[in-house]
């Protein structure tokens, strides 16, 4: 089975953060007749890399980057946005501060999450 196959049935980091707002009191009077409703899709622990976070990284050989972790449509690595989608994003989500990812051939150490 190829990996574009196996990870298909993946569901997106913020699906239980949409299941929230979905059973929310918020969501059943939208339901029922209000006109609007603002979702906010802030982390539950703002210590751990998710969806919408930015994380700073430093490389084993010293290079020093910043990526946010964004939708597939808004991904521009070269402009600091990765793919939630992506090798790297998946391999940060979930990860805190002073871990250690794998980047290509090299490892990669959190430096910092900020979480907006």
């Amino acid at each position: 089975m190829s990996k574009r196959n196996k990870d298909k049935g993946r569901l997106p980091p913020f699906v239980p953060l949409l299941k929230e707002t979905l059973e929310s009191p918020a969501w059943r009077q939208l339901s029922h007749g209000a006109k609007a409703l603002y979702v906010s899709l802030k982390p539950s622990d703002p210590a751990v890399v998710s969806f919408g976070c930015t994380v700073a990284l430093a490389r084993d050989n010293g290079h020093r980057q910043t990526y946010r972790i964004v939708g597939e449509d808004e991904a521009d690595p070269a402009r600091g946005t990765l793919s939630y989608a992506s090798p790297v994003a998946r391999a940060l989500m979930g990860k805190q501060v002073g871990d250690t990812v794998p980047m290509g051939s090299s490892g990669a150490e959190i430096l910092s999450i900020k979480c907006s």
